[in-house]
């Protein structure tokens, strides 16, 4: 799914337990993150927080026990891998295996520079969750960008000579 169709109405994509964010533009890629973090963990609950993983650093092992682990302060655990591209082609297998039987009250987030699609853990993750691609707006949805999230997120109106 596109960022940007995705950032107009998140609420209305179900995340299931696997994320996928790729991409090179880093705001729509942090505006899917907290998104995502919003309908996981609510934006009221101060109390709960993501666990963060450094993908270059992390193991799976760790990952999925996290993932595993019930939440004592919220309904949902939510895991982040950030830079996760070294992390995916490492573990692949095992990230394959558990895509198959994920943990019902976890939803895991891969952030990521690319995602190929035609890959067997893309397509499990599309099937039971959601990926969002945050590829670089063309120059001619700029103008129209720029309005549309000025009037969304702050309430206030560009013109589109402005805009451009």
């Amino acid at each position: 799914m596109d960022a940007l169709e995705y950032l107009k109405a998140p609420q209305k994509q179900p995340h299931g337990p696997a994320v996928a964010i790729y991409g090179a533009e880093q705001f729509l890629k942090s505006a899917a993150l907290q998104a995502v973090t919003g309908q996981v963990l609510g934006d009221d609950d101060e109390d709960a927080t993501p666990t963060r993983f450094a993908g270059k650093d992390a193991d799976l092992v760790q990952v999925l026990d996290e993932l595993r682990t019930v939440s004592m302060w919220s309904d949902c655990r939510l895991v982040i891998v950030d830079d996760a591209d070294d992390f995916v082609s490492k573990h692949r297998a095992g990230l394959e295996k558990y895509v198959e039987q994920p943990a019902k009250k976890s939803v895991l987030v891969l952030d990521l520079k690319s995602w190929p699609k035609n890959t067997k853990l893309a397509k499990k993750v599309a099937k039971i969750g959601l990926d969002i691609n945050c590829a670089p707006l063309k120059p001619a949805q700029v103008p129209r960008w720029v309005a549309a999230h000025a009037q969304h997120k702050y309430g206030k109106k560009i013109d589109g000579q402005a805009a451009q």
